[in-house]
């Protein structure tokens, strides 16, 4: 959970983290337009959220892991 109180989720068939907040879903990072982080390309397996807030983000394609603060 984010400090928002916004919950990430993990979209991997569709190659994007997902973002919930007040019931609202909106794309936090990947390949889609009006993503919040655009990352491309992007095959994610886990999202975790550090308690300063940082989000890092891991995907399948070898690259290095995405962080945002």
């Amino acid at each position: 959970m984010l400090k928002d109180d916004s919950v990430l989720i993990v979209d991997a068939a569709n190659h994007r983290v997902l973002r919930v907040r007040d019931g609202a879903v909106t794309i936090f990072a990947g390949a889609a337009p009006g993503a919040e982080h655009p990352v491309a390309p992007f095959d994610p397996y886990a999202v975790t959220v550090f308690p300063d807030g940082s989000v890092v983000l891991l995907d399948n394609t070898g690259r290095d892991s995405s962080l945002f603060r």
